[in-house]
């Protein structure tokens, strides 16, 4: 199992992936905008969401 220590747009998307979630049903389970988790993805691995949607990830 690998541990994320900061998540990064791109790790948020290989998660949604790995759930095998649609973008909207994704932003649903984590309680976030579909256009937050558009954004988190659109910056890749330069991207780090806030400290409470780090949280949110985790």
């Amino acid at each position: 199992m690998v541990t994320v220590q900061r998540w990064s747009g791109r790790e948020a998307r290989l998660l949604r992936d790995a759930l095998r979630m649609s973008l909207r049903d994704f932003a649903a389970y984590l309680g976030v905008s579909d256009r937050t988790v558009s954004n988190w993805e659109a910056g890749g691995a330069g991207y780090q969401p806030r400290a409470e949607s780090q949280g949110i990830l985790d």
